[in-house]
């Protein structure tokens, strides 16, 4: 299925060009900085180059770098992330990664959203769990450019508590947070979620579905980047389901076509 058509005239450029440039141009220069000098950015760049590979193959290009070589470069690079002290000799990505409540340079968001995906369309069970184990309840997003809801980045928290080693402590006052929250899209993708985890079939493909829609409805008139085509919190709550036992909703393609899985990156 080529999904980039489906999505077109939405789709604000052509994926060819850009998938030649990562994989030939920032992947191997990515892989030198991260390996001359071990850095959170480093870290997220390199990440983001891999996701942005799996979601071209997704959208119907041919991979210029074979999937298995892309995954597993890309759960090496989580693995390094969360299962070794990178960043000891670092002053200051040594306090970006300090996990206490009153440190106000933490960084989590961005490297965890998208290594939490990887690990679960790659279902590499011990990566999965290295990256679930990392987030607390009290985390909130840190500041971007565009500003994210704080309830969801308690929503991935949420999904990856159910591949932790351990519970989470404070989940229950951190859920209740979320259903608190009067916006439409977190209260509905976390509706979702918790109907997947009750094993609740025919709930969770009806909430999924509206998430998407509302996603879509959402969109801004002009995208910059085949990364807003993607519904990536959808596709992450899509993949953990399936690990709870969920099946592959039989969506019609043009839902499909936001939503990332397993078989659509390539790699069953």
């Amino acid at each position: 299925m080529n999904y980039f058509d489906l999505l077109s005239p939405a789709a604000p450029l052509s994926i060819a060009g850009k998938q030649s440039f990562i994989a030939n141009d920032r992947l191997p220069r990515k892989y030198s900085c991260i390996f001359a000098s071990k850095t959170g950015w480093n870290f997220v760049c390199l990440q983001s180059c891999f996701v942005d590979m799996l979601m071209f193959h997704h959208l119907g290009q041919a991979p210029l770098v074979p999937q298995k070589e892309i995954v597993e470069q890309a759960l090496m690079n989580i693995r390094e992330f969360y299962q070794t002290a990178w960043f000891i000799n670092d002053p200051d990505e040594f306090k970006c990664m300090q996990k206490e409540r009153a440190n106000r340079h933490l960084v989590w968001y961005e490297f965890f959203v998208s290594a939490f995906l990887v690990a679960l369309l790659a279902e590499d069970e011990s990566t999965l769990e290295s990256v679930a184990d990392y987030p607390e309840s009290w985390f909130t997003p840190e500041s971007m450019a565009i500003p994210i809801d704080p309830s969801l980045g308690h929503i991935y928290i949420s999904v990856a508590a159910a591949f932790r080693s351990e519970p989470l402590d404070g989940q229950a006052e951190m859920e209740n947070s979320i259903r608190k929250n009067r916006k439409q899209a977190p209260k509905l993708l976390f509706s979702a979620w918790e109907a997947a985890r009750i094993g609740n079939q025919s709930q969770f493909e009806e909430r999924l579905r509206s998430s998407v829609l509302l996603f879509e409805k959402q969109l801004p008139l002009v995208l910059c980047s085949e990364d807003e085509l993607i519904a990536f919190p959808q596709s992450t709550i899509l993949a953990a389901a399936r690990r709870l036992g969920m099946q592959l909703p039989n969506f019609e393609p043009r839902i499909m076509a936001r939503l990332l899985t397993s078989e659509s990156v390539g790699l069953k």
